[in-house]
């Protein structure tokens, strides 16, 4: 290409900036909030479009986009997955977790090699707590 950046090197520096902005993702000490995250992809969405898209642009937009945006979505699924953690209180203490077998709520398969049980036999075998059978 007359001018520009061959695209085999364009594409290992987003991949190699994708990768970079995950790592320095990992070595944060405190994660910042969803809306910091929010704006830094949309920051990092924007420079890359701008940087792929555009003649003439640099591709060191379209790196630092990458890199933004890999930080980013790195950072929302943290959040995501810290919004599912157990509660403080409930930690180090005995809990009680009550569970029923698939078999008490579906009805069973219309064709197979084996018998199939009856309802409430499935479900006093596996003692599991039907209701209404």
């Amino acid at each position: 290409m007359r001018g520009g950046v061959d695209a085999g090197v364009k594409g290992v520096c987003l991949a190699v900036a994708w990768l970079l902005g995950m790592a320095v993702h990992l070595q944060q000490a405190q994660l910042p909030g969803e809306g910091v995250h929010a704006a830094l992809l949309v920051t990092g969405a924007l420079l890359l479009a701008v940087g792929l898209l555009r003649r003439g642009a640099r591709v060191w937009l379209a790196v630092i986009g990458a890199a933004l945006a890999a930080f980013s979505l790195a950072g929302l699924q943290a959040n995501a997955r810290l919004a599912q953690r157990l509660d403080a209180v409930l930690e180090g203490q005995d809990i009680a977790v009550t569970a029923s077998s698939a078999a008490c709520r579906s009805s069973p398969p219309t064709a197979g090699v084996f018998a199939w049980p009856s309802r409430k036999r499935a479900c006093a075998a596996r003692r599991c707590a039907c209701r209404g059978h």
